[in-house]
C-alpha cells in the first residue's frame, strides 16, 4: 500500500538525520495544521531559534508527473519555511534520473529548494543540492506559531530510545492495519 510504504520512508528518513544529526539537534514536529503541509517538518531543540526544515516526500516507482508534482508542493512550503527540501528515490524512470532532473530544474529556476536522494532498497537519504536558507522567512515568528499549534514532538521522550519509539509505533501501525482495537 502505498501510503504506508510513502510514511513508512518519511520516517526512516526523519530518523536517520535525527540520529546522525545531519541538520544539528532536531526533533520532529508531527500533527502540525498547516497549510500547505510538508511531510516532515525539523524543528530545532535549542532555546536559540533555529531555521525549521519542510520536506517533501516522495515514494519510489511512481509515475513522472508524481515528482513534479513534488517539486510544486516543495514550492509552496517556501512560503512559510525557511528551508525546503524535496526527497527523491535514486531511480530512472524511462530513462530520465528522478533526482538528476529535478535538480537540474531547481537550479535553472534559481530556486532554494534542496534534493536529497535515498536508496529505494534501503532508504538511505543523502543530501544531493543542499537548500539555500530563506532569509525572508522570521524564524521566531514561526516558532511562535508552530508552539500555539501544540505539535506534538514524539522524539523528546527522553527515557525512551528512538528505537522503542520505533518498536512500538511499527507495532501500532500493524494492529491498526489489522483493524483490531
Amino acid at each position: 500500500h502505498m501510503t504506508i510504504l510513502h510514511d513508512k520512508i518519511a520516517g526512516d528518513i526523519a530518523l536517520f538525520f535525527i540520529q546522525n544529526k545531519t541538520f544539528g539537534n532536531r526533533i520532529i514536529a508531527t500533527n502540525l495544521p498547516i497549510f500547505p503541509k510538508p511531510d516532515i517538518v525539523l524543528l530545532g531543540q535549542s532555546k536559540t531559534p533555529v531555521p525549521q526544515i519542510a520536506f517533501e516526500v516522495k515514494p519510489p516507482h511512481a509515475v513522472k508527473r508524481e515528482y513534479l508534482t513534488g517539486l510544486g508542493q516543495a514550492v509552496s512550503y517556501l512560503m512559510k519555511f525557511p528551508l525546503v527540501y524535496l526527497v527523491l528515490p535514486d531511480e530512472t524512470i524511462d530513462g530520465i534520473h528522478i533526482p538528476t532532473f529535478l535538480s537540474e530544474i531547481i537550479e535553472r529556476s534559481n530556486s532554494p529548494i534542496g534534493v536529497i536522494e535515498y536508496d529505494i532498497s534501503t532508504f538511505k537519504p543523502r543530501i544531493r543540492k543542499k537548500a539555500t536558507l530563506k532569509k525572508d522567512i522570521d524564524i521566531k515568528e514561526l516558532d511562535r506559531e508552530i508552539e500555539k499549534l501544540k505539535p506534538r514532538s514524539w522524539l523528546f521522550w527522553m527515557d525512551t530510545t528512538l528505537n522503542e519509539v520505533a518498536k512500538m509505533l511499527k507495532k501500532i501501525a500493524e494492529v491498526e492495519n489489522r483493524n483490531i482495537k
